[in-house]
């Protein structure tokens, strides 16, 4: 528990922030979708991997991890992806 403390002391790099604020993103995307299986298919679970794919991508890159960046690169664009399909759709429809 310490260490967590340490972890979030002033001299935080703004880089750990925000990985760990893309992770927790995605595990609650997930969390949701475990405990509701159509929250899978809404918009609010692409947006919640978008974003934090968003965050872990940028990390990825701070940290120079190119299976991550590669990971999180595909994390990213496929929500964003369907997110556009949805929205077009809607203007379609109206």
């Amino acid at each position: 528990m310490f260490e967590l403390v340490k972890l979030f002391n002033s001299n935080t790099s703004m880089h750990l922030v925000i990985g760990i604020l893309g992770s927790a993103l995605c595990i609650i995307a997930l969390a949701l979708t475990l405990r509701d299986g159509k929250f899978g298919e809404s918009n609010s679970y692409k947006l919640l991997n978008f974003c934090g794919g968003l965050c872990l991508l940028y990390y990825a890159i701070v940290t120079h991890s190119v299976p991550f960046i590669i990971l999180e690169s595909i994390w990213v664009a496929l929500p964003l992806i369907s997110l556009i399909k949805n929205f077009l759709q809607l203007g379609e429809k109206s």
